[in-house]
């Protein structure tokens, strides 16, 4: 049971400048009168620890929803992101890091999402080696197939969820702790800042919330380990790689996931009925038109027929962009990083119009239009 010292921690740990949920009260307010509201948060988080439910009052979120793209044709193209009451965020932070600790031993390594001591930059690298080797001589040749799971933290399954915590050997009392963190949400729709609507969910982990990553990941491990356990089946032909390299058939950060695999036809099926599988019990549901599988351009016509119709999903070309970063077995070009250039551009051309002094302009230099190539440089060194 949380004392008052952890409590306030966590709530100082927080930003309390994010946006506030319905109620109003920013994080900034709570950390401002910690002296005057404290003992009564700390009763409140021991009262719902100890079994009982969190009124609506505190559990309604609100929803607003950020496009994903200029144009804006279907709800698919909206990002639901949730505005959660900030009492509801300091639980959810203490539940998150009691769980911190242990995953580092239950998440394979082929997940680097939200996992302490793993980075994003070792996927983007370890794919970029990989792809590399997507032309090693030999039969079948290789494939790299590229998954986009649609809306998948809102297509969590809760009972999938705790079915799997349960499997992983958690205790029913934090079972049922985030069963009630979970369930009991009730949300509100704002659209031009007005709340519209109450309804209830009956899936789906909010995005936006502290714990939610943590939860995500603990189902997505059911994937990641029928994947790893198809290298127990003597039939299965995985991705053609150096002998001493480790087997390896599939990266992953959150939902965005990559598998490496053969144009075998018997090892391509196993994979697809994996997939399959996993849909059916999770609730994921894998987006057949934004998902896409690369071959090297040698690959011969059949093969490529051969995975169109076993994955149902059709051919990309390389460069991939994976993880923000352009991904391509051939030596990089200029042209690879022409979308991290327009963005650079884009910001330069906005900046135009306003009228700033030279400090004006230095400041979003530095701060801004210097930080936009960091994470792609940082992983993926640039052509000459």
């Amino acid at each position: 049971m949380p004392e008052l010292e952890e409590v306030k921690n966590v709530v100082f740990k927080l930003n309390g400048d994010s946006s506030s949920g319905p109620d109003g009260l920013t994080g900034r307010f709570y950390q401002s009168c910690w002296d005057i509201v404290g003992i009564d948060i700390l009763a409140l988080v021991q009262d719902f620890l100890q079994g009982n439910s969190l009124p609506k009052s505190i559990t309604h979120t609100n929803l607003i929803l950020l496009p994903k793209k200029d144009n804006i044709q279907s709800f698919s193209d909206l990002r639901p992101i949730s505005l959660s009451n900030f009492i509801n965020k300091v639980i959810s932070r203490i539940v998150h890091d009691r769980l911190e600790s242990l995953l580092p031993r239950l998440i394979s390594n082929n997940q680097s999402g939200f996992v302490k001591g793993r980075s994003i930059i070792e996927n983007v690298l370890l794919t970029q080696e990989i792809v590399t080797n997507i032309r090693k001589k030999g039969k079948p040749d290789n494939v790299v197939i590229k998954l986009d799971m649609a809306k998948a933290y809102d297509r969590v399954s809760w009972f999938f969820l705790m079915k799997v915590l349960r499997k992983m050997g958690f205790s029913n009392d934090l079972v049922d702790i985030i069963w009630r963190l979970i369930s009991n949400n009730w949300y509100s729709v704002l659209i031009n800042g007005q709340s519209h609507g109450l309804f209830h969910s009956t899936r789906g982990v909010k995005q936006g919330d502290p714990l939610s990553p943590a939860l995500f990941i603990l189902s997505a491990e059911v994937l990641s380990r029928s994947l790893n356990a198809l290298f127990d089946d003597v039939q299965y032909v995985g991705y053609g790689l150096p002998k001493w390299s480790a087997q390896i058939n599939h990266l992953a950060y959150a939902d965005d996931t990559i598998i490496f695999a053969s144009t075998d036809n018997y090892s391509l099926n196993r994979i697809v009925e994996t997939l399959q599988e996993y849909e059916g019990e999770s609730g994921q549901q894998i987006n057949k038109e934004k998902s896409a599988f690369y071959l090297h351009q040698s690959t011969a016509t059949n093969m490529r027929v051969v995975v169109e119709e076993c994955t149902g999903m059709s051919r990309g070309h390389f460069p991939l962009k994976y993880l923000g970063c352009p991904i391509t077995h051939a030596r990089k070009r200029k042209e690879h990083y022409a979308d991290l250039i327009r963005r650079v551009k884009d910001k330069l051309q906005a900046w135009k119009g306003n009228m700033l002094s030279f400090g004006g302009k230095e400041v979003l230099l530095s701060s801004v239009l210097q930080s936009i190539p960091i994470h792609v440089l940082s992983a993926i060194a640039p052509p000459n």
